[in-house]
């Protein structure tokens, strides 16, 4: 499917630009990606591992700094490295590992969702809960079209 057959299929209507009163129904939510990328002097990576179907971060490492300490840039990953089902929950782990602190994401949207996509959603980390019986996505995009969102992209490719 492709993510603008998911919108049309799965996104029933956009309920409101959000206020303060409803972002106080949303869970916080925190880019640890974001806290992780811009830490100076570090430099953080999350990439897949196809034979797991799951990802993994990793702390890249200068040549000198392997020379130095005489290691192989192959041992870099090995099976006892943690693997997770989304590159959030990696990027979350790498954050805690190394006691970075994230801001709480800024909502800008609310959006009445179906049930199939509320779990998609929430499976990538992404701010939703259910208000009154119905599924509602927080939004942190806005002003650009909701196919073109990350985690609605990833979903239509799954």
């Amino acid at each position: 499917m492709t993510p603008n057959e998911l919108v049309q299929k799965h996104i029933v209507r956009k309920v409101h630009l959000i206020n303060a009163e409803i972002a106080e129904i949303f869970p916080a939510r925190f880019d640890y990606e974001e806290a992780c990328m811009s830490l100076e002097g570090k430099e953080f990576h999350v990439d897949y591992d196809i034979t797991n179907n799951k990802y993994f971060w990793w702390e890249a490492i200068s040549i000198e700094v392997l020379l130095e300490a005489d290691v192989r840039a192959a041992d870099a990953f090995n099976e006892s490295d943690p693997i997770f089902s989304t590159a959030g929950q990696a990027w979350k782990d790498c954050a805690q590992a190394n006691n970075i602190t994230s801001n709480p994401v800024e909502l800008l949207e609310v959006w009445l969702v179906s049930n199939w996509l509320y779990d998609k959603l929430n499976c990538q980390d992404e701010s939703v809960v259910t208000w009154k019986g119905l599924p509602l996505w927080g939004r942190s995009g806005s002003g650009f079209p909701i196919d073109r969102e990350d985690a609605i992209e990833v979903i239509a490719r799954l």
